[in-house]
């Protein structure tokens, strides 16, 4: 062989070599930059949840105290503590009113089914479409549950859940 060839070949193997260093190293940067996008879409992840969370906690605040507000118009604390009179005085006003509470409640429950619910917070979510259904109930029956008589759920709602009254 002569030393031409010899030079020849030594480039051919020595290009061959480049080519593949370039393509290994190709390679390896796009791994770093899809793992790049990968962190950036996680982070933003984390934004999006938190905003859904903060967005979450501020309608339900809203839904919260309209349903506070039934409650109260309903007088369902006052029967352990109240009177006869007092007892039938809320009663008619309770039944004169029933219609719209129902309206009210069904409205409120429209809106709970349409909100975006983080995880953390499909228990109480549940437990408050529940809590409605109990509304509706003591609307159409006139008087509590046994079980419910001596409670204040919406007060409990709010121990187990103090961003509420935040």
């Amino acid at each position: 062989m002569s030393k031409n060839a010899k030079i020849l070949i030594s480039l051919i193997c020595l290009a061959l070599v480049l080519v593949i260093y370039l393509i290994v190293s190709s390679r390896s940067i796009s791994v770093v930059e899809e793992s790049k996008n990968e962190e950036k879409s996680a982070v933003e992840n984390q934004i999006d949840l938190s905003v859904m969370k903060n967005e979450y906690q501020d309608n339900i605040k809203d839904i919260f105290a309209e349903m506070e507000n039934i409650y109260v118009d309903l007088g369902w604390g006052k029967s352990a503590t109240a009177t006869n009179e007092q007892i039938i005085s809320t009663s008619s006003s309770s039944l004169v009113n029933a219609d719209n509470q129902a309206g009210a409640i069904n409205k409120l429950r429209e809106r709970l089914i349409k909100l975006k619910v983080p995880k953390e917070y499909k228990q109480f979510h549940l437990g408050l479409v529940l809590l409605m259904d109990k509304f509706e109930a003591y609307i159409e029956k006139g008087r509590v549950d046994d079980d419910l008589k001596n409670t204040d759920p919406l007060t409990q709602v709010k121990k187990d859940n103090p961003w509420l009254s935040s």
